[in-house]
């Protein structure tokens, strides 16, 4: 049985390893494919599927749960968002549960990072050949919002749900996009990626500067646009993706 658990965890990370990888090369063909693969990776750190329900990554939470929880509060549908429910509806969800146990759910929420795109701007350099986007992220740490309990850095991994191969001290990874959104929404294929990192938050306040080639359709758009707004005029926009979290976040860049 030893033997086995080794192994499973070994391909496990090989797996995830892999998934990261193919996130770069399929950057070069496509944004939609790219996605697939971050989108893959957080699933194998989740040992998930796309057909199980992601509330499932929460402690104690099994089908019976699941269904309760969808009967009781029905626009809950991601792990993260327990902590954002209406009192009522978080007790409806959690009702019938031992203290420890709510215990352990309470920690696991606490551990999930909050993350948001403070701002995101395009400067275009002086030859007109490429833009540098400044992605200024802002992360709240654990430790700052509960230092007295000994939360742990909220840019780690939760122990909860997650396969014996992720060591509690990876950090929690993002990919920054800088993509071209479609021009509606029925064709989400049609988007185009521009730019891409993966960098890891392990600070307060981070800014990732990407430089975009600029094409000699941007180029007349830049021409024309008012001073500072070259962002807007190249219509780009920026992502943030989790490799760990079903997490994705979206600003424009001005």
């Amino acid at each position: 049985m030893r033997a086995v658990c080794a192994q499973s965890r070994a391909c496990a990370a090989l797996a995830f390893r892999m998934a990261v990888a193919a996130v770069d090369i399929y950057a070069r063909l496509s944004w939609p494919l790219a996605r697939a693969a971050m989108r893959l990776a957080s699933l194998l750190t989740q040992a998930s599927t796309d057909t199980m329900s992601p509330l499932l990554q929460l402690p104690h939470f099994g089908p019976a749960r699941v269904q309760l929880a969808a009967d009781a509060a029905p626009n809950f549908t991601a792990a993260e968002q327990l902590a954002d429910l209406e009192d009522a509806e978080r007790e409806a969800v959690l009702a019938g549960m031992p203290e420890a146990a709510v215990g352990d759910i309470a920690a696991w929420c606490n551990s999930v990072p909050v993350v948001d795109v403070a701002s995101c701007t395009a400067t275009v350099q002086p030859d007109g050949t490429a833009a540098i986007v400044a992605v200024r992220l802002e992360a709240l740490l654990a430790e700052e919002d509960d230092e007295e309990e000994g939360a742990s850095n909220a840019s780690e991994v939760p122990l909860a749900r997650l396969p014996h191969w992720v060591a509690s001290s990876r950090p929690t990874r993002w990919w920054v996009a800088i993509t071209v959104p479609a021009p509606t929404d029925d064709d989400p294929d049609a988007t185009t990626l521009r730019a891409l990192r993966l960098v890891p938050l392990s600070n307060a306040q981070e800014t990732v500067a990407m430089r975009v080639a600029l094409t000699a359709d941007d180029k007349a758009r830049v021409e024309g646009a008012a001073a500072g707004a070259a962002g807007k005029a190249l219509g780009l926009q920026a992502s943030l993706v989790s490799d760990t979290y079903r997490m994705e976040l979206k600003a424009e860049v001005a």
